[in-house]
C-alpha cells in the first residue's frame, strides 16, 4: 500500500460525494452538529460518518510528545491520514496538537491530552479532504470541525460553557450494532473514552461505525486500559448484551485494520 497522496481529477467525484453525504446528512445534522458562538460545527464523529459514506476512513499514523522548550510549552502532536477504502490510497493528511498551556487541557491526564490531539488530527485531515461537504449540510455549518475550535471541548471538570452544546448533545442517539444478537464483534474508530462516573469503576466508550455511533460500557481492568491506549484508533470491540437487553458491555478491544 502506497502512502503517496493521490489527487482526483477536478470535479471527478464531486457529484458522487455530494450524493453520498446526503444519505447521512439528516443524522449528522440532528446528532453530530453543535452550535458554538452562533455558528454550527460538525464534530469529528460527524465528519467521520460523512467520510465513511464517501468510502473513506481515517487512521492515526504517528504520535509524539515534545517537551517544553522556552518560550514554547510542551505539547502532544499526532498525525492522521484519510484513506480511500476502495483503492487503499492516502487522500488526505492532517496534524493535531494539544499544548500543555491550554486552559481546558493543562490539568487533564496524559492519555486525555494525547487522545484529544488524535481527535484534532483526524478532524483536520477530514476537513482538508471533505470539508467542502460540511457546508452542504445546511445554513451556518462551517468547514472546520468542532474539536479544532478553541472552545470546541468542555473544560476540565465536565462543565460546558456554551448552552447550545449541551442542548445538542442531549439529543444524541446511538445505534445497536446487531439488535438480534446478544454478543458479537464490531469494528470502527474508537472516537471517545469517557472517564468513570464518581463512585464507579467502569467507563464508557463510543465507536464510530458506518451505521452510526455505538456506545459500550467497559468494566474489566484490561479492556479499560486498552481503551485508553487505543482511543482515536480503528479497533474491533468484542461485546455482550446486558441481561435486561438495554446495554452493551465491551469485554475485549484490539487494534484492527479499516
Amino acid at each position: 500500500m502506497t502512502t503517496d497522496i493521490v489527487l482526483a481529477k477536478p470535479g471527478e467525484r464531486s457529484d458522487i460525494q455530494l450524493r453520498a453525504a446526503a444519505t447521512v446528512a439528516r443524522f449528522v445534522n440532528d446528532n453530530l452538529v453543535v452550535s458554538l458562538q452562533g455558528k454550527r460545527y460538525v464534530t469529528v464523529a460527524g465528519a467521520t460518518m460523512i467520510a465513511s459514506a464517501c468510502g473513506y476512513s481515517v487512521r492515526e499514523v504517528s504520535s509524539r510528545y515534545q517537551p517544553a522548550q522556552e518560550p514554547l510549552p510542551g505539547f502532544w502532536e499526532v498525525e492522521a491520514e484519510v484513506l480511500d477504502l476502495e483503492t487503499g490510497q492516502v487522500v488526505g493528511r492532517g496534524k493535531g496538537i494539544v499544548a500543555d498551556d491550554e486552559p481546558a487541557w493543562s490539568k487533564r491526564p496524559i492519555f486525555a491530552k494525547r487522545a484529544m490531539a488524535s481527535t484534532r488530527a483526524a478532524g483536520r485531515a477530514l476537513r482538508l479532504c471533505i470539508g467542502h461537504l460540511f457546508v452542504a449540510l445546511g445554513p451556518g455549518v462551517q468547514s472546520v470541525t468542532l474539536e479544532e475550535m478553541p472552545n470546541g471541548e468542555p473544560p476540565a471538570g465536565g462543565q460546558h460553557s456554551p448552552a447550545p452544546v449541551q442542548a445538542v448533545q442531549a439529543k444524541r442517539e446511538f445505534v445497536d450494532p446487531d439488535p438480534k444478537r446478544d454478543d458479537g464483534k464490531t469494528k470502527g474508530r474508537l472516537a471517545k473514552v469517557w472517564p468513570p462516573r464518581e463512585g464507579k469503576k467502569g467507563i464508557g466508550i463510543e465507536l464510530e461505525t458506518p451505521a452510526g455511533v455505538v456506545k459500550f460500557g467497559v468494566f474489566d481492568r484490561g479492556p479499560i486500559e486498552d481503551a485508553r491506549e487505543l482511543e482515536g484508533s480503528f479497533v474491533e470491540v468484542a461485546w455482550t448484551r446486558s441481561k435486561d437487553g438495554k446495554y452493551l458491555n465491551a469485554h475485549g478491544l484490539v487494534e484492527a485494520k479499516p
